[in-house]
């Protein structure tokens, strides 16, 4: 899913567009109204050339060559079954490569389970091979982060929200293996991968201290209520920036500022403006995410809510699997919303 009026995205568009045929003012009503700002950008770069009024592609590069229909990275793993000498049976992003086809991994492809071999992370290459297995694999994740100064920050319902550049940092240490329908957990291997970092953009937001000391009057740990509010904005972020739950992250962390921060992030090197249009569009996102566990059925939290706090799920995670993560309370998160509203609220 995909916002075309993303400027990271239009851009590749309206760059294939001007190779097929010139690009003209008429053609706003394709491509929206920021398309002529994305031609002027190109044209900075060498890429268009403007004559007349109409922007002509002018590089010797076929732009279709960068455009992915099915990743957005352009860095890719291919997965090789080593039994059909070394078919290509898919391929999946780099940063995504570690938590779904590491070494021991099972992966699904049309209904047949592989089991991973190797990942070379020189050639780019995770070589797998069939395998009759009962169980499947999960990740398991260190992570953490560091903030630059904010492009944008602002006073937010007492605390303070800022959007900018970050550097995300995390590892695969280990993976579990769990029986198909039972959820039991068979195994666990420990893994030595390399970690991944990532210059990234996002949008975090730090509760006040006031709104931290309610929720303990209240009876719960506010780090509890906060990790509970992450996932809601995870999962509540795709409707407002139109993107996928896996082009995002996120993680509650202290380190940074020295007090419980939230942080969205975009998983693409760069960014591609998810967070940028949470952080415009905060109240919006707070309101879904609201809804998104008032309106649930659940009694203590779910994960069609508030769980769970592990938001890179690989392809194959069952979220109704506990063990390693356990569900934030929902009672917890239900008053933090609550003391946020009242300080919207309050003349």
């Amino acid at each position: 899913m995909i916002d075309p009026a993303n400027p990271h995205i239009l851009q590749g568009q309206v760059a294939c567009a001007c190779f097929e045929k010139p690009l003209t003012a008429d053609d706003e009503r394709f491509f929206g109204p920021l398309a002529a700002d994305v031609a002027g950008i190109l044209a900075e770069e060498g890429e268009l050339q403007e004559i007349d009024g109409r922007h002509y592609w002018s590089a010797a590069e076929q732009p279709a060559k960068r455009v992915n229909l099915r990743t957005i990275s352009d860095d890719t793993y291919t997965i090789a079954d080593t039994a059909r000498g070394g078919k290509v049976i898919g391929n999946v992003d780099s940063i995504s490569a570690p938590e779904l086809v590491y070494p021991g991994a099972v992966y699904l492809h049309e209904g047949q389970s592989y089991l991973v071999r190797s990942l070379d992370a020189e050639a780019k290459v995770a070589r797998v091979e069939p395998a009759d297995v009962d169980y499947y694999t999960q990740p398991v994740l260190a992570s953490s982060c560091r903030l630059h100064r904010p492009d944008e920050t602002r006073t937010y319902l007492g605390g303070e929200a800022s959007f900018g550049e970050a550097e995300v940092t995390w590892q695969t240490v280990a993976f579990r293996k769990v029986k198909y329908y039972t959820m039991e957990l068979v195994g666990q291997d420990k893994l030595d991968l390399p970690s991944q970092t990532l210059a990234t953009t996002g949008t975090w937001w730090t509760a006040g201290n006031d709104t931290l000391t309610d929720v303990q009057r209240g009876g719960f740990n506010p780090i509890e209520a906060l990790i509970g509010l992450r996932n809601l904005m995870a999962a509540a972020l795709p409707a407002i920036a139109m993107c996928d739950r896996r082009d995002i992250g996120g993680m509650v962390d202290s380190s940074n500022l020295g007090r419980p921060t939230i942080f969205i992030y975009d998983r693409y090197m760069g960014g591609l403006g998810f967070a940028q249009r949470g952080y415009e569009l905060l109240d919006d996102w707070l309101a879904v995410a609201g809804r998104m566990v008032r309106e649930c059925p659940c009694d203590a939290g779910c994960p069609s809510c508030v769980g769970l706090p592990n938001l890179r799920p690989p392809l194959h995670h069952d979220p109704d699997l506990s063990g390693g993560y356990p569900v934030p309370n929902k009672n917890a998160t239900l008053l933090l919303l609550d003391v946020l509203v009242r300080i919207a609220e309050a003349p």
